[in-house]
């Protein structure tokens, strides 16, 4: 099917049914492109049998149906489509969009539409203590999205600036919701840093056409619209500005928009910073020419070392090297631009050049008494690397083994910061000596220690791949461990695969038995999952804690939740006898039947059931 309205908006559809959505390019390599969707389109379509443009697509990333519904596509040989941009902020109400998504048409064909409307409200939807924000978009009214328009770009209106994802709709078609593009890299964690991108300064660019067209239909929408533009956190809307917009004078806006970057030059080195870690490349080149230029008085290396930064960045390091070479003397004695010069050369495979300059970063470092550093550490790591470069495992070894030390005094501070390191400095190890079955299961360690930092931050897909790598390491020795067990169990449940859920915990269990809470979570997972209890560890855990109420409360009313999916018979009367006068959190039987497709007769039995329980007479 020939698409006119842009060639990036792409169809996704079934090889096996009906099942169709849409989706759209957002980074293209020498061998495919990377496409975004939701990922109710993908599970609606098959994963095996899912297909763009009549090539068959794999999935590379995905977030969760009930909070994250994001996945990302790779289509090999899927090359010549354009590229959308994505803005990494947040934007306000009163937005205007457009989006292009497939519909259905005449009897076997689809029809490639395009909508426009607004965002109307920001909202956050909770789903088990997991935030997740929302645009709530208004339709224009003669239009009328459908469901086919899942997974479409919400794009500013008149440009290929993303903002974020449509994922469902009301029935009449007349409001959507849309999930920010700002959750792509909470599921994508190894996405490529040169994702392209739009930054609040071009942002702004973009927006102007679509400001002054409507500016005189709705003036306060349009004055809500210049406060994002001008990226302002503290801004009053005085009779100047007002007066500026409604003449549609543009240099006047832009007047507001320089003093906001003209105010504190220190801040703007902040701000360079800030504008890299985000990788707001134009950004941060606009910040770093106003600062060289009002400052051409001062010695400058510190903003030529920002600027080789963002070329570093942006993997443009031939230009990065130019930078430092013309700007920054070999002689320099600041540790930390040493280490970036070292880095440069680095980059650009001149791997000895690198040695050198990783020295002086560390003769700087010995001499002001920093050689326990995260600096020191890094440069130890970089020198491993370039030695193993060189051929040189020896060195290369001895320099890691420095490296690791120092992380590992360091991880006492910071301990998810640099768990990643030593993972990632322990797996450059065993390229070197895979043999050592020490530093196998020292990295298993890391590997379940970053699955924590990302549990405790809810990141649970993160969290999953961290637990995985750690097992894989545990099953090469044959070792099985409870807690990692136990926490993989919990991982794949957060995901909601919980098949995989009840079949971990029931390794950890027979591991090690002596936690209710890990068996009541088996329990609940072999609901969720209609799969059959082990009766040996449920006879275990009558053993264990029959006389304790707190817990033994949870295990009977799941067995009466097992009873009802079966169809069989329980004694509320003698339950609610039994446990009369103690607590109970009703939140997971809401779960646990809300997640549940049963027929309605046993639906109508589950809703009878919790009424029972949540009565007031219960107790």
């Amino acid at each position: 099917m020939k698409m006119e309205l842009n060639n990036s908006t792409l169809l996704i559809k079934s090889t096996k049914t009906q099942s169709f959505g849409t989706g759209f390019c957002i980074h293209k390599d020498a061998k495919g492109s990377f496409i975004l969707t939701c990922l109710h389109v993908v599970e609606e379509c098959g994963e095996d049998t899912i297909e763009i443009e009549g090539k068959k697509a794999e999935l590379i990333a995905k977030g969760s149906m009930q909070n994250i519904d994001l996945a990302v596509l790779y289509v090999e040989n899927l090359i010549n489509i354009e590229v959308f941009l994505l803005y990494l902020e947040k934007v306000d109400k009163n937005l205007l969009v457009e989006m292009n998504g497939f519909k259905s048409h005449k009897k076997g064909s689809l029809k490639l539409e395009k909508l426009e409307g607004y965002i109307k409200k920001t909202s956050e939807i909770l789903h088990e203590k997991v935030r997740i924000k929302t645009y709530e978009l208004s339709i224009n009214r003669d239009d009328t999205i459908t469901k086919g328009f899942s997974g479409s770009a919400v794009l500013l209106k008149g440009t290929t600036t993303v903002v974020a994802v449509a994922t469902d709709r009301q029935k009449d078609g007349k409001k959507a919701y849309a999930i920010p593009i700002t959750y792509l890299h909470d599921i994508w964690s190894d996405a490529p840093e040169f994702l392209e991108h739009t930054d609040k300064m071009s942002f702004r660019g973009v927006v102007k056409k679509s400001l002054f067209q409507r500016i005189k239909s709705n003036l306060n929408v349009f004055v809500s619209m210049a406060v994002l533009l001008l990226g302002l956190k503290n801004i009053f809307y005085d009779v100047t500005l007002l007066s500026a917009l409604n003449k549609e004078n543009l240099p006047k806006v832009e007047e507001f928009i320089e003093a906001d970057f003209k105010r504190n030059v220190p801040m703007i080195k902040n701000e360079i910073s800030v504008a890299l870690k985000k990788l707001n490349y134009k950004k941060a080149n606009y910040l770093l020419d106003d600062y060289i230029e009002k400052n051409q008085d001062k010695n400058l290396q510190d903003a030529h070392h920002l600027r080789a930064l963002i070329y570093i960045h942006r993997k443009q390091y031939h230009r990065a090297k130019d930078e430092f070479e013309s700007f920054i003397p070999p002689a320099v004695k600041n540790s930390a631009m040493l280490l970036d010069y070292g880095l440069i050369y680095h980059l650009n495979e001149e791997y000895n050049e690198a040695i050198k300059f990783y020295k002086k970063a560390l003769e700087v470092k010995r001499n002001n008494f920093e050689e326990d550093s995260l600096d020191s550490a890094t440069i130890y790591d970089n020198l491993g690397s370039a030695y193993l470069k060189l051929g040189d495992e020896d060195k290369a070894y001895a320099d890691y083994v420095k490296a690791l030390k120092i992380y590992v005094q360091l991880s006492q501070n910071d301990l998810a910061f640099y768990e990643k390191r030593i993972a990632k400095l322990l797996i450059n190890m065993l390229s070197i000596d895979p043999n050592n079955d020490q530093l196998y299961l020292k990295l298993a360690e890391r590997f379940y220690n970053i699955g924590m930092h990302y549990k405790g931050a809810n990141k649970y897909l993160l969290a999953l791949e961290s637990f995985k790598n750690a097992q894989l390491i545990y099953e090469k020795y044959k070792k099985e461990d409870a807690e990692t067990l136990s926490e993989l169990a919990y991982a794949y449940y957060k995901n909601e695969q919980y098949r995989d859920a009840s079949r971990y915990y029931e390794r950890a269990l027979s591991v090690e038995f002596n936690n209710s809470a890990v068996f009541l979570n088996y329990y609940e997972s072999i609901l969720l999952s209609r799969s059959h209890i082990n009766e040996n560890l449920e006879q275990k855990f009558i053993a264990k804690f029959k006389d304790n109420k707190r817990y033994f409360i949870y295990y009977e009313v799941f067995k009466m939740l097992d009873a009802l999916y079966h169809n069989e018979e329980y004694d509320f009367e003698l339950w609610k006898k039994k446990y009369q006068n103690t607590q109970f959190n009703f939140n997971q039987l809401d779960k646990l039947i809300n997640s549940r497709k049963e027929d309605k007769e046993i639906k109508e039995k589950l809703k009878i059931f919790i009424v029972k329980l949540k009565s007031k007479d219960t107790y």
